[in-house]
């Protein structure tokens, strides 16, 4: 056989073998950025209406789908319950894991997995997390009628701070600050999220909030904090104090015995991924991608920022793999700290 004859077999073999594989393609269902067009994702809130959490959720829902190939619709639901653990029970075990279904949740799913025995069928290192928009500075805040000023007030008088669950975060977060600052949080349950807790502070129901977002109180309450309805008196979480309230101590600061430090900083180590996103845990490698993507592009949005700064919420966005890292980094803490924070917790329930 001559030498043209070989190289036109060849050819042959080459031009079978690509129809071959287009035959192929048009036979497989699309993936990747073809996926999304036509489809409609939901976005599932884990709180009622109106709080931070849900306002928050909207206004990234308002901007995601311009930034996800093929424009999908994306509607905003709301599925309330149990600091958000009903949301988070729906989206890793109920919901479609094809990448249409996002949780939008509390910090409950972080944390609570690792304290609460009953919540360990949800392992947070298996979820889909998509990237976080920053730290959550958090506040414990008293209405200015208690004259409970400071946190040496607080070390010295019992106060009554409101609770949305005995079981929530803002619970556990009250028990690490009584345990690491000695100070005599007693939380008053059964209030429904932000909204009904602020009532209830209004209504003089409960003397304050032991867990409110800086940006929450200033989106929420703004006349508050004009008018110093309120005393801050402590603020955690986030990376920094804020700038903005150079006279509130930082609780870090005042924790010396390092094994409480320790202690401190796992049990709110959630505060460091605020607002979290994520998917069911089945969801395809390359859909995740895509939407790591488009959330961080919507973070990154100027017009998205414009509506978050109406809002008064900081956007510095930490990417999916960040967050991914952050949780593996927490659920490795020393075995003595677990325990500890479990104790904590289940003295939530007695």
């Amino acid at each position: 056989m001559t030498s043209c004859g070989v190289l036109a077999r060849r050819g042959f073999a080459k031009f079978a073998l690509a129809v071959g594989c287009m035959a192929l393609a048009s036979c497989t269902p699309p993936e990747g950025k073809d996926f999304y067009q036509g489809k409609t994702v939901h976005v599932v809130v884990g709180y009622e209406p109106g709080g931070g959490y849900d306002s928050f959720a909207r206004i990234v829902a308002l901007h995601l789908s311009k930034h996800i190939p093929g424009n999908p619709t994306v509607v905003v639901e709301n599925m309330p319950g149990a600091s958000s653990m009903t949301a988070t029970t729906y989206i890793n075990s109920v919901a479609a894991q094809d990448g249409t279904m996002v949780a939008a949740t509390g910090l409950a799913p972080l944390l609570q997995p690792l304290v609460d025995p009953k919540m360990q069928t949800i392992d947070p290192r298996k979820l889909a997390w998509l990237p976080s928009s920053g730290q959550g500075l958090t506040l414990i805040v008293l209405s200015a009628k208690t004259g409970i000023k400071s946190v040496a007030d607080m070390q010295a008088n019992e106060v009554k701070l409101a609770g949305s669950g005995a079981l929530g975060q803002n619970a556990l977060f009250a028990h690490v600050i009584n345990a690491t600052l000695h100070t005599k949080i007693r939380l008053i349950h059964g209030f429904t999220g932000s909204a009904g807790e602020l009532l209830a502070i209004e209504r003089g129901e409960v003397q304050g909030h032991p867990g409110l977002m800086w940006s929450s109180l200033k989106t929420m309450r703004p006349e508050w904090v004009r008018d110093k309805t309120v005393n801050i008196l402590l603020q955690y979480g986030g990376n920094h104090p804020a700038s903005d309230l150079p006279d509130v101590p930082y609780a870090r600061d005042l924790i010396t015995d390092p094994n409480d430090k320790l202690l401190f900083d796992t049990g709110v180590a959630s505060l460091q991924i605020v607002r979290p996103f994520f998917m069911g845990q089945g969801v395809p490698a390359d859909r995740l991608e895509i939407m790591r993507k488009a959330f961080m592009d919507t973070y990154n949005d100027p017009e998205f920022l414009a509506d978050a700064k109406k809002l008064q919420i900081e956007i510095n966005p930490e990417d999916g793999a960040a967050v991914q890292a952050f949780i593996d980094k927490t659920y490795g803490v020393a075995p003595e700290v677990i325990e500890k924070l479990r104790q904590l917790y289940a003295a939530q329930e007695g």
